[in-house]
Protein backbone atom coordinates (compact mmCIF):
# COMPACT_ATOMS: atom_id res chain seq x y z
CA UNK A 1 0.00 0.00 0.00
CA UNK A 2 1.74 2.91 -0.99
CA UNK A 3 1.57 6.02 1.18
CA UNK A 4 -1.41 8.35 -0.28
CA UNK A 5 -3.33 5.47 0.21
CA UNK A 6 -2.28 5.31 4.21
CA UNK A 7 -2.72 8.49 4.29
CA UNK A 8 -6.21 9.04 2.96
CA UNK A 9 -7.04 5.87 4.73
CA UNK A 10 -5.75 8.17 8.44
CA UNK A 11 -8.19 10.84 7.03
CA UNK A 12 -10.77 8.41 6.70
CA UNK A 13 -10.92 7.30 10.50
CA UNK A 14 -10.13 10.72 11.80
CA UNK A 15 -13.66 12.04 10.24
CA UNK A 16 -15.13 8.71 11.28
CA UNK A 17 -14.02 9.81 14.89
CA UNK A 18 -15.25 13.04 14.81
CA UNK A 19 -18.93 11.91 13.63
CA UNK A 20 -18.89 9.70 16.40
CA UNK A 21 -17.92 11.99 18.60
CA UNK A 22 -20.96 14.03 17.53
CA UNK A 23 -23.31 11.23 17.57
CA UNK A 24 -22.54 10.46 21.19
CA UNK A 25 -23.27 14.56 21.63
CA UNK A 26 -26.56 14.29 20.39
CA UNK A 27 -27.62 11.01 21.96
CA UNK A 28 -26.63 12.46 25.22
CA UNK A 29 -28.27 15.99 24.40
CA UNK A 30 -31.42 13.83 23.48
CA UNK A 31 -31.61 11.51 26.33
CA UNK A 32 -31.36 14.73 28.59
CA UNK A 33 -33.95 16.94 26.93
CA UNK A 34 -36.73 13.78 27.53
CA UNK A 35 -35.70 13.12 30.78
CA UNK A 36 -36.24 16.61 31.58
CA UNK A 37 -39.52 16.75 29.44
CA UNK A 38 -40.66 13.72 31.34
CA UNK A 39 -39.38 14.03 34.71
CA UNK A 40 -41.90 17.57 34.77
CA UNK A 41 -38.12 19.77 35.52
CA UNK A 42 -39.21 23.49 34.56
CA UNK A 43 -35.31 24.56 35.70
CA UNK A 44 -34.18 24.89 32.39
CA UNK A 45 -37.21 27.01 30.97
CA UNK A 46 -37.45 30.42 31.14
CA UNK A 47 -39.76 33.06 31.99
CA UNK A 48 -42.69 33.01 34.73
CA UNK A 49 -44.85 29.36 34.40
CA UNK A 50 -47.97 28.44 35.32
CA UNK A 51 -47.45 24.60 36.61
CA UNK A 52 -50.45 22.29 36.46
CA UNK A 53 -50.73 19.03 38.16
CA UNK A 54 -53.39 16.40 37.15
CA UNK A 55 -54.33 13.97 39.73
CA UNK A 56 -56.88 10.55 38.38
CA UNK A 57 -58.06 7.31 38.70
CA UNK A 58 -57.40 5.79 42.12
CA UNK A 59 -55.56 8.00 44.33
CA UNK A 60 -52.51 6.27 46.34
CA UNK A 61 -48.93 6.57 47.56
CA UNK A 62 -47.21 8.67 44.50
CA UNK A 63 -43.81 9.30 44.53
CA UNK A 64 -42.93 10.55 41.31
CA UNK A 65 -45.81 13.23 42.10
CA UNK A 66 -44.42 14.04 45.23
CA UNK A 67 -41.15 14.69 43.48
CA UNK A 68 -42.82 16.69 40.57
CA UNK A 69 -44.37 18.60 43.67
CA UNK A 70 -40.88 19.36 45.46
CA UNK A 71 -39.72 20.77 42.05
CA UNK A 72 -42.56 23.13 41.65
CA UNK A 73 -42.27 24.18 45.32
CA UNK A 74 -38.43 25.38 44.32
CA UNK A 75 -38.60 26.28 41.37
CA UNK A 76 -38.35 30.18 40.91
CA UNK A 77 -40.24 30.54 37.68
CA UNK A 78 -43.11 28.85 38.78
CA UNK A 79 -45.45 31.52 40.13
CA UNK A 80 -48.66 29.01 40.72
CA UNK A 81 -49.70 26.02 40.72
CA UNK A 82 -53.31 24.50 39.13
CA UNK A 83 -54.26 20.99 40.27
CA UNK A 84 -56.40 19.06 38.58
CA UNK A 85 -58.86 16.58 40.11
CA UNK A 86 -61.11 13.78 38.97
CA UNK A 87 -60.98 11.06 40.96
CA UNK A 88 -63.66 9.40 43.57
CA UNK A 89 -60.67 8.65 45.94
CA UNK A 90 -58.28 5.66 46.88
CA UNK A 91 -55.71 5.07 50.13
CA UNK A 92 -55.70 7.52 53.27
CA UNK A 93 -52.20 7.58 53.26
CA UNK A 94 -51.71 8.49 49.81
CA UNK A 95 -54.17 11.07 50.01
CA UNK A 96 -52.80 12.56 53.17
CA UNK A 97 -49.14 12.17 52.15
CA UNK A 98 -50.40 14.64 48.57
CA UNK A 99 -52.42 17.15 50.28
CA UNK A 100 -49.66 17.89 52.74
CA UNK A 101 -47.04 18.94 49.40
CA UNK A 102 -49.58 20.49 47.80
CA UNK A 103 -50.02 22.28 51.04
CA UNK A 104 -46.38 22.63 51.22
CA UNK A 105 -46.48 24.52 47.78
CA UNK A 106 -49.06 26.61 49.13
CA UNK A 107 -46.41 28.01 51.43
CA UNK A 108 -44.49 29.51 48.39
CA UNK A 109 -47.23 29.94 45.32
CA UNK A 110 -50.78 30.15 44.94
CA UNK A 111 -52.32 27.00 44.53
CA UNK A 112 -56.05 26.42 43.01
CA UNK A 113 -57.90 23.18 42.60
CA UNK A 114 -59.71 22.62 39.70
CA UNK A 115 -62.78 19.65 40.07
CA UNK A 116 -63.21 18.44 36.59
CA UNK A 117 -65.58 15.90 36.80
CA UNK A 118 -65.40 14.52 40.30
CA UNK A 119 -63.44 15.00 43.77
CA UNK A 120 -64.55 12.55 46.44
CA UNK A 121 -63.21 10.66 49.81
CA UNK A 122 -59.37 11.38 48.87
CA UNK A 123 -59.64 13.58 45.67
CA UNK A 124 -61.97 16.15 47.91
CA UNK A 125 -59.65 16.37 50.47
CA UNK A 126 -56.90 17.19 48.04
CA UNK A 127 -59.03 19.97 46.57
CA UNK A 128 -59.19 21.37 49.96
CA UNK A 129 -55.03 21.72 49.79
CA UNK A 130 -55.46 24.83 46.97
CA UNK A 131 -56.18 28.27 48.30
CA UNK A 132 -59.46 29.64 47.87
CA UNK A 133 -60.86 31.51 44.49
CA UNK A 134 -63.16 34.09 45.54
CA UNK A 135 -65.62 35.57 42.81
CA UNK A 136 -68.15 38.11 43.10
CA UNK A 137 -70.93 37.56 40.02
CA UNK A 138 -73.14 40.39 38.35
CA UNK A 139 -76.26 37.76 40.09
CA UNK A 140 -75.08 39.92 43.41
CA UNK A 141 -73.41 36.51 44.67
CA UNK A 142 -70.47 35.25 45.21
CA UNK A 143 -68.62 31.99 44.38
CA UNK A 144 -66.20 30.49 46.43
CA UNK A 145 -64.01 27.95 44.36
CA UNK A 146 -66.97 27.84 41.91
CA UNK A 147 -69.46 26.71 44.17
CA UNK A 148 -72.01 29.38 43.90
CA UNK A 149 -73.61 30.96 47.88
CA UNK A 150 -76.82 31.59 47.88
CA UNK A 151 -79.82 31.69 50.74
CA UNK A 152 -78.87 27.75 51.92
CA UNK A 153 -75.61 28.47 52.58
CA UNK A 154 -75.25 28.57 56.51
CA UNK A 155 -74.45 32.30 57.83
CA UNK A 156 -75.53 33.49 54.34
CA UNK A 157 -79.51 32.81 54.68
CA UNK A 158 -80.31 36.57 55.24
CA UNK A 159 -77.75 38.63 53.29
CA UNK A 160 -79.16 36.36 50.05
CA UNK A 161 -82.87 36.43 51.30
CA UNK A 162 -83.37 39.10 48.19
CA UNK A 163 -86.01 38.69 45.39
CA UNK A 164 -83.77 38.10 42.26
CA UNK A 165 -85.79 40.69 40.16
CA UNK A 166 -85.78 43.30 43.26
CA UNK A 167 -82.98 46.09 42.73
CA UNK A 168 -80.50 46.03 45.78
CA UNK A 169 -81.23 48.76 48.32
CA UNK A 170 -79.57 50.29 51.13
CA UNK A 171 -80.17 49.40 54.67
CA UNK A 172 -81.75 45.81 52.64
CA UNK A 173 -80.42 42.61 52.44
CA UNK A 174 -79.21 42.51 48.87
CA UNK A 175 -76.53 40.14 48.73
CA UNK A 176 -73.15 41.71 46.96
CA UNK A 177 -72.91 44.05 44.50
CA UNK A 178 -69.84 44.46 42.41
CA UNK A 179 -69.62 48.34 41.08
CA UNK A 180 -66.88 50.33 40.79
CA UNK A 181 -67.19 52.36 43.44
CA UNK A 182 -68.04 49.78 46.11
CA UNK A 183 -65.72 46.81 44.72
CA UNK A 184 -62.35 48.24 43.60
CA UNK A 185 -60.53 44.80 44.30
CA UNK A 186 -62.78 42.81 42.07
CA UNK A 187 -62.52 45.09 38.94
CA UNK A 188 -61.23 43.80 35.93
CA UNK A 189 -60.65 40.20 37.39
CA UNK A 190 -63.60 37.98 35.84
CA UNK A 191 -61.58 34.84 36.99
CA UNK A 192 -62.10 35.96 41.04
CA UNK A 193 -59.16 36.52 43.10
CA UNK A 194 -57.29 33.94 45.39
CA UNK A 195 -57.13 34.19 48.97
CA UNK A 196 -54.38 32.76 50.26
CA UNK A 197 -53.55 30.58 53.71
CA UNK A 198 -54.37 32.02 56.94
CA UNK A 199 -56.25 34.72 55.21
CA UNK A 200 -60.07 35.89 55.01
CA UNK A 201 -62.28 38.24 53.01
CA UNK A 202 -65.10 40.11 55.07
CA UNK A 203 -68.16 41.05 53.21
CA UNK A 204 -70.63 43.39 54.32
CA UNK A 205 -74.79 42.50 54.60
CA UNK A 206 -75.58 45.96 53.82
CA UNK A 207 -74.12 45.99 50.35
CA UNK A 208 -74.57 49.19 48.90
CA UNK A 209 -73.05 50.64 51.49
CA UNK A 210 -70.19 48.63 53.27
CA UNK A 211 -66.48 49.03 53.02
CA UNK A 212 -65.19 45.54 53.37
CA UNK A 213 -63.13 43.04 51.13
CA UNK A 214 -64.93 44.00 47.77
CA UNK A 215 -62.78 47.79 48.76
CA UNK A 216 -59.60 46.55 49.98
CA UNK A 217 -58.91 42.72 49.56
CA UNK A 218 -58.53 40.03 51.88
CA UNK A 219 -56.39 40.28 55.49
CA UNK A 220 -54.77 37.95 57.90
CA UNK A 221 -56.78 35.55 60.15
CA UNK A 222 -54.15 36.99 62.87
CA UNK A 223 -56.65 40.62 63.18
CA UNK A 224 -59.41 38.40 63.95
CA UNK A 225 -60.14 39.04 67.65
CA UNK A 226 -63.58 37.75 68.04
CA UNK A 227 -66.94 37.18 67.13
CA UNK A 228 -69.51 39.47 66.06
CA UNK A 229 -72.36 39.66 68.66
CA UNK A 230 -74.81 42.52 67.82
CA UNK A 231 -75.85 45.07 64.95
CA UNK A 232 -76.89 48.13 66.16
CA UNK A 233 -77.11 50.34 63.17
CA UNK A 234 -79.19 50.69 61.23
CA UNK A 235 -82.91 50.10 62.96
CA UNK A 236 -84.11 47.99 60.36
CA UNK A 237 -84.49 44.18 59.60
CA UNK A 238 -80.87 43.49 60.52
CA UNK A 239 -81.03 45.21 63.96
CA UNK A 240 -80.19 42.80 66.98
CA UNK A 241 -78.10 40.04 68.00
CA UNK A 242 -75.43 38.60 65.07
CA UNK A 243 -74.26 35.64 64.08
CA UNK A 244 -71.91 33.78 66.91
CA UNK A 245 -72.40 29.89 65.98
Amino acid sequence: MDSSAIADRRQLRRRLGFWRVVAVILLIALGFALYRFVGGDFSGTSGPQIARVRISGLIQDDQELLDRLKKIKDNKEVKALVVSISSTGGTTYGGERIFRAIRDVATKKPVVSDIRTVAASAGYMIATAGDERVELGNDRHLRINGKRLDSSTPHFEKVYSFKPNAPPRESHYSGHVNPPRLAPFFQEKPEGVLVPKDHYMVMGDNTMNSLDSRAWGYFPASYVIGKSFFVYWPITERFGTGYHR
